[in-house]
């Protein structure tokens, strides 16, 4: 039976990433923010390389009779848990909780029991306001504005902070409720020391063996199609870097109101 591994938590927070490194074992698959490809009809490629019709584990579930946005995320999910069955031992959702995600790891625990697990990723509030306002930010394949120097990036803090309260206290909800099926990390020890955070990982989690970062390749176990693009990249220690130019580049302002509206799940969380 191929157990449920669902990543918690605000976006721009690396559960991209930290899917990535999950997969560097090939007992594991990852599929990427399924919640995504159950609402939306323009799936692009999958990061297996093929286009989504052509992919052995999307091609088979989304087609002319099942279309991209006709699922509802937990009948999408169990389908692929049903498609890879027997040939995995863990299928990584990366889908988050963040509004209308809220009671998902509630959903999927109840429907699959111990054979679920959540895996909750922080990052900094700072970071993940900044990551929101500017960059190459992307909605349904078209750019978003930069909006770093505008007074409207205010109101797009407080909308992220709200956000991040709801997908991060949900995560704890779960976890006080079911602590033999919780983890959390953060976003900055996963980049600082990916195999000592892996391992933890692995080790409260059951999953069995961490994997070896170094001298790993890819297995055909990665078909995401939805997510950060780092979902394309190869494997490599080398390419873990994190952002921080927030740290930089953020105006005090920003910071001390970021700061005073984040507290105190920010300190909990060590920030």
């Amino acid at each position: 039976m191929t157990k449920l591994l669902y990543i918690g938590g605000y976006g721009r927070s690396g559960s991209t990433l930290l899917e990535v490194l999950l997969a560097a074992r090939p007992a594991i698959i990852a599929c990427g923010e399924v919640v995504i490809a159950s609402r939306r009809q323009d799936a692009p490629r999958c990061s297996c390389g093929k286009a989504r019709e052509d992919c052995a584990l999307w091609g088979t579930l989304i087609d002319e009779d099942q279309p991209s946005g006709s699922w509802d995320h937990k009948a999408l999910t169990l389908a692929l848990l049903d498609e890879v069955k027997e040939r995995y031992d863990f299928l990584v959702d990366s889908s988050k909780t963040a509004w209308g995600s809220l009671r998902t790891p509630f959903a999927f625990r109840r429907a699959l029991r111990d054979d679920f697990r959540l895996l909750h990723i922080v990052r900094d509030p700072r970071g993940v306001c900044w990551s929101n306002v500017g960059g190459k930010r992307r909605r349904h394949g078209k750019r978003l504005p930069d909006i770093q120097r505008s007074p409207k990036r205010f109101v797009r803090h407080v909308r992220t902070l709200l956000g991040w309260w709801a997908a991060n206290l949900a995560c704890e909800m779960f976890g006080w409720r079911y602590p033999d099926q919780y983890v959390r990390i953060r976003y900055e020890a996963l980049v600082e020391a990916p195999e000592e955070t892996l391992a933890r990982i692995f080790g409260i989690l059951r999953l069995g063996q961490s994997p070896a970062l170094e001298g790993s390749e890819i297995s055909g176990n990665r078909h995401q199609l939805f997510g950060s693009r780092v979902r394309f990249r190869a494997l490599s220690r080398a390419n873990i870097r994190q952002d921080v130019r927030w740290t930089e580049e953020m105006h005090l302002t920003d910071r001390r109101m970021i700061s005073i509206l984040s507290w105190p799940l920010r300190s909990r969380y060590g920030y």
